[in-house]
């Protein structure tokens, strides 16, 4: 009775979840195991679907194992070409512009897997299969969106020629060919990148003026911040100068305000920092604001925290400021 139960038990579970995910619990002999078991590549339509099988002692480890074996197929195979920028960037900046399109792009695949089913089981002397499938559709369709989506600010960022712009179009070109390297698995084809790193490089070095800046900041600005801001600004390519004799003058002010956070021995703080771009004038020419809320046993140990996400707020929206 306890046999039936525990058989029943599984096939419920198993019917939850998969789309045929009948388990033979009685032992069959060995020239009865599926063969998708050893060959799960056999079992997918080659067309529209990608497989992997994996094992385990439980059904969720066998379920886990597969999915995990499915996942592997869209590790990363290509060369970053972020090297070619080591001349222009501080290997710390490249380092951070690959954990960040690192980060982007496994959330991409992470969204894709979610599609993924389970859909054959096999038992066998306590150890169990599964069979992973993924639609090839699907994937494709998410992943060409994604890299229509990059495309567009490319070329839109490109056709602005704006030195302040080089960091966000390489982060953009590096994440879209890490995608594109994805969608080869599942379309078989690529798409050109509407520009190249070359000419990305060349705004840099174009003779176009408007490359001196004056940085205006307001005395409570964190000093990490400024001196970050004022990194990201020279290894794009201005100028930063102690006088106003410039083309530029950013003003940037920062906040710091503590929020209500019912927490023993924890405080919470709003961090805000406005940039404003101005031209020798004096007229405004672009803005933005980045702000972070995070909780901590000071205003130092939050602000910590929050850093590292202003840094990355702050070199996305840098094109904002409209320097060209």
């Amino acid at each position: 009775m306890k046999l039936i139960w525990f058989i029943s038990f599984l096939l419920l579970v198993g019917c939850s979840s998969t789309r045929d995910s009948r388990v033979d619990l009685d032992g069959p002999t060995s020239t009865d195991t599926p063969e998708w078991v050893y060959a799960p590549d056999e079992a997918c339509k080659d067309e529209i679907e990608i497989c992997a099988a994996g094992e385990g002692e439980s059904l969720e480890q066998a379920d886990l194992r597969a999915r995990k074996a499915l996942a592997a197929v869209f590790e990363t195979k290509i060369k970053s070409k972020l090297e070619i920028f080591k001349t222009s960037f501080s290997d710390d900046e490249v380092s951070e512009l690959q954990e960040s399109v690192e980060m982007q792009v496994g959330e991409t695949v992470e969204a894709i897997l979610k599609s993924t089913e389970i859909e054959k089981r096999y038992g066998k002397e306590n150890l169990y299969f599964s069979l992973a499938v993924l639609k090839k559709g699907h994937a494709s369709e998410m992943l060409n969106a994604e890299i229509d989506s990059i495309d567009n600010e490319l070329t839109h960022l490109y056709s602005q020629k704006r030195k302040s712009s080089i960091k966000r179009m390489v982060e953009l070109l590096e994440k879209r060919a890490h995608l594109a390297d994805k969608l080869l698995v599942v379309k078989g084809s690529l798409s050109k990148a509407p520009i190249t790193f070359t000419q990305i490089q060349n705004i840099k070095f174009a003779s176009t003026g408007f490359n001196k800046v004056f940085l205006n900041f307001e005395k409570d600005l964190p000093i990490t911040l400024g001196k970050y801001f004022q990194e990201l600004m020279t290894s794009s390519g201005y100028l930063i100068r102690q006088d106003r004799a410039v083309d530029y003058i950013v003003d940037a002010k920062y906040e710091s305000k503590e929020a209500y956070l019912n927490v023993k021995g924890f405080k919470k703080f709003v961090f805000t920092i406005q940039f404003e771009g101005k031209n020798n004038l004096g007229e405004k020419v672009g803005s933005f604001t980045v702000n972070q809320v995070q909780s901590g046993r000071s205003e130092k140990d939050a602000f910590l925290k929050a850093r590292p996400k202003l840094q990355v707020d702050i070199k996305k929206k840098l094109n904002l400021l409209n320097l060209k």
